[in-house]
This record gives C-alpha cells, structure tokens and sequence, in this order.
C-alpha cells in the first residue's frame, strides 16, 4: 500500500510523503507538514537504532 516503487520496502521519501499527506489535511502548508514528517521519522529511527543495540551488545 505504501510501498510506491515496489522495492519491498517503505523508504523514507514514500513515508514522508505519506505523514505530510496527513498534515495538509489538517490544514498545515507542505513545507512544513513534510518537515514534522521528517522530523518525527528520525526520531523514531534514532530510538530503534538504540533499541536495537542495547539488545545486541
């Protein structure tokens, strides 16, 4: 469903895309929904990449 280009993943452009589509519904410009997008996304990347290495070390 999110997968765009098939790759079998859900890149970080197609999640943004999709997080920002949200926001403008809200009513929030673009610009600045997709930069929340981002913004949110590292966040959660950076705590699943601490996750993962207090279990593995």
């Amino acid at each position: 469903m999110y997968d765009e280009d098939g790759s079998g993943t859900i890149e970080m452009s197609e999640m943004t895309d999709i997080i920002g589509t949200l926001y403008e519904m809200e009513g929030i410009s673009r610009e600045c929904a997709v930069s929340r997008a981002k913004k949110i996304l590292w966040n959660w990347m950076s705590m699943e990449t601490e996750r993962y290495l207090k279990r593995n070390s």
